[in-house]
């Protein structure tokens, strides 16, 4: 482990990362504990909350049912859904749009905030849709939107696209990830539900554990996997594949990620308002109490990397460490 690298993760109280190549994961470094509490120590399996990573894995599945041609991302999802979705401001709502974080739908995180559970979330994803994002619902307001073509990152998006596999694919939304995505990629830690095990890392603020939590708006944030099983999904989108598993056509890859970086689907391009406007890469972060994560994808170098972390440490002098290591070995 490179010295520099090693120090720095000595600044977490629990964290994993690693760098990943065409062949797989080239760096792998942890170092600290799954829980204070329980002195259970972070290993090359451990299992972290993964944030807003989590939709990468969404926009996945939308593009599979769009190459599979169940969906077009650029009709209006009304043709697909039960419930009508529509925007105080007028015009339609598109399945890119919602990629896009352009619906005009918003949230201020008010989802991973109002509703959490000790439990996986008791509303389905229709419940949550029904009652947040569409007229009439119990919290809904006008104000969550603005009209279309406006950025405004929202989980609540992507919450509703979550509701969208389900009504386009007729599978509860953790099956079809299972089924189409996680197992394809041979992703073992894998799981969108409350973890049962004592090798998964509790989100602390600061030395306060604040045990294992699930939110309505599941969809958009609450992936949980090692980072030896996300350097599998960064694999795929480095060489096409993972062990002979295709997720995605490339063609459908090359629409997530276009060649300028602009307009990524899912992952954050150079306009994306958290993205790196000087940077060819493609990443995503993710941010939650107790929780901060991060994916970078860089086509140039075939290469990418994967923080996660159980705590609010600032991990950018390590994400500059890991991108050193990429660039000049």
């Amino acid at each position: 482990m490179p010295v520099n690298i090693a120090e720095e993760l000595r600044h977490f109280l629990g964290i994993s990362c690693c760098i990943v190549g065409e062949g797989g994961i080239e760096y792998l470094g942890y170092h600290g504990m799954c829980s204070l509490e329980a002195k259970k120590p972070v290993n090359e399996r451990t299992r972290f909350l993964t944030a807003s990573i989590s939709k990468l894995f969404v926009a996945t599945a939308v593009m599979q049912l769009h190459e599979s041609g169940k969906l077009d991302i650029d009709t209006d999802i009304n043709k697909y859904v039960s419930l009508n979705v529509s925007n105080p401001h007028g015009g339609e709502i598109t399945a890119r749009m919602l990629l896009e974080h352009s619906s005009g739908l918003s949230d201020n995180e008010l989802g991973l905030i109002t509703w959490r559970y000790n439990k996986f979330s008791p509303v389905s994803l229709e419940e949550q849709v029904a009652r947040h994002i569409i007229r009439g619902g119990k919290f809904y307001s006008d104000s969550l939107w603005s009209p279309s073509g406006n950025y405004s990152y929202s989980n609540a998006g992507f919450t509703l696209l979550g509701y969208l596999v389900e009504e386009v694919s007729g599978e509860p939304f953790c099956q079809y990830m299972e089924a189409h995505i996680q197992k394809p990629l041979q992703m073992e830690t894998a799981t969108w539900d409350i973890p049962l095990d004592d090798n998964s890392a509790v989100p602390h603020v600061g030395n306060r554990e604040l045990g294992h939590y699930c939110v309505a708006e599941y969809p958009a944030c609450q992936l949980r996997a090692s980072v030896e099983d996300l350097a599998k999904f960064l694999q795929f989108f480095i060489t096409g594949e993972y062990n002979g598993s295709q997720i995605l056509k490339p063609e459908s890859v090359a629409l997530m990620c276009p060649s300028n970086y602009y307009h990524g689907l899912g992952w954050w391009g150079k306009d994306a308002c958290y993205g790196y406007p000087h940077e060819d890469v493609w990443i995503h972060g993710g941010f939650m109490d107790g929780v901060r994560t991060q994916i970078n994808f860089y086509p140039r170098y075939k290469k990418g990397l994967v923080i996660l972390s159980n705590n609010h440490t600032p991990y950018s002098k390590l994400e500059e460490l890991l991108v050193q290591k990429i660039k000049f070995g």
